[in-house]
């Protein structure tokens, strides 16, 4: 559920472009323009190179859709983390990716992207796995905050369902948080929904 920050400015033509970099322009143009859009042409104007710079890393599209979806992953999961990680408090560290993920406008427009066209079986697929990665990391959350395991998975399928309910929701959802201001109030009341006061370890 993290941000897609790292795709929004395009790299100078001269430097060096790793597969990352590749993906991480792919998901750009899929938050931007949505999954159809994903071809070689898009993504190497966006980024002012050459296709021959795709086929020193990708043998295929098919090849690069896969590298896509992996790094979609992991930036929903790992890299989540990772931004959270200097938070001691567990309870610190769920509020903070509640407010990423609300107040931030890019998961919402990527995932929504990606949501859109599940009827394709590789996104599908690389769907189920992210929401399944999404719940294991709230449900460890939720555990660290003194709940059992299965109260624990409940308690984080609430939380990311009412994320999955902002991709579905769609136009509505945006007419709603027309703002940043609106995001973030928005966002402190899914916080207070999904973050349990600080009253000890639940019973």
């Amino acid at each position: 559920m993290s941000a897609i920050r790292h795709h929004q400015r395009r790299r100078k033509p001269q430097t060096p472009l790793s597969p990352e970099d590749w993906a991480d322009a792919g998901l750009h143009v899929v938050g931007r323009q949505g999954w159809a859009a994903l071809t070689i042409d898009n993504v190497a104007a966006f980024l002012r190179v050459t296709k021959g710079s795709f086929y020193w890393h990708f043998a295929d599209r098919r090849e690069f859709l896969r590298a896509v979806l992996a790094r979609w992953r992991f930036m929903s999961s790992t890299a989540t983390l990772a931004e959270v990680a200097d938070i001691p408090d567990a309870r610190a560290r769920l509020r903070r990716i509640l407010q990423m993920v609300i107040e931030e406008s890019g998961p919402v427009e990527l995932d929504t992207a990606l949501w859109a066209a599940r009827s394709e079986p590789m996104v599908q697929s690389a769907i189920d796995a992210s929401s399944a990665e999404r719940i294991d990391l709230l449900g460890g959350l939720y555990q660290e905050l003194g709940y059992p395991e299965r109260e624990a998975r409940r308690w984080a399928l609430s939380a990311y369902s009412t994320f999955i309910g902002l991709l579905i929701t769609g136009d509505a959802a945006r007419r709603v948080l027309g703002s940043a201001a609106e995001r973030r109030a928005y966002a402190e009341h899914v916080v207070s929904l999904f973050v349990p006061a600080d009253t000890g370890a639940p019973s």
